[in-house]
């Protein structure tokens, strides 16, 4: 399957998991869907241009491990829950999310499933 195809094929995905998210009344935000691969920074004092991989960034921070991102190929994306305004950080708060997100094709992942570097945020579609 072309990635092109694959980004349709999730995109369908995505859709269902929002409509049954909000007809179950989760509070949530959407975080990052896209990151992109390169990007470029021209310096206003030194006038010196650069280039660097967003990526490469959240590797350095720790906030991952992986070299290539599904959010690179469009195949990612993060949700964030609140309750009473109140941002969710455990893992437990996801898991019918992540649940679900399973259920829609054997291929998908959580990152609150991932070894070394649990990510509850994540979902990404693997095929």
């Amino acid at each position: 399957m072309k990635l092109s195809e694959r980004q349709v094929y999730f995109r369908n995905m995505f859709s269902v998991f929002l409509v049954w998210a909000i007809s179950q009344d989760y509070n949530f935000s959407i975080g990052e869907v896209f990151r992109p691969g390169k990007l470029k920074y021209s310096c206003p004092l030194c006038k010196k241009s650069f280039e660097f991989s967003l990526q490469s960034v959240y590797i350095y921070m720790k906030r991952s491990k992986a070299r290539h991102s599904k959010h690179q190929d469009k195949l990612a994306f993060d949700i964030f829950l609140y309750k009473e305004g109140k941002f969710l950080t455990s893992k437990g708060a996801y898991h019918p999310l992540a649940e679900l997100w399973k259920k829609l094709d054997a291929r998908n992942r959580w990152g609150g499933d991932f070894k070394g570097l649990s990510d509850p945020f994540h979902f990404e579609f693997g095929g």
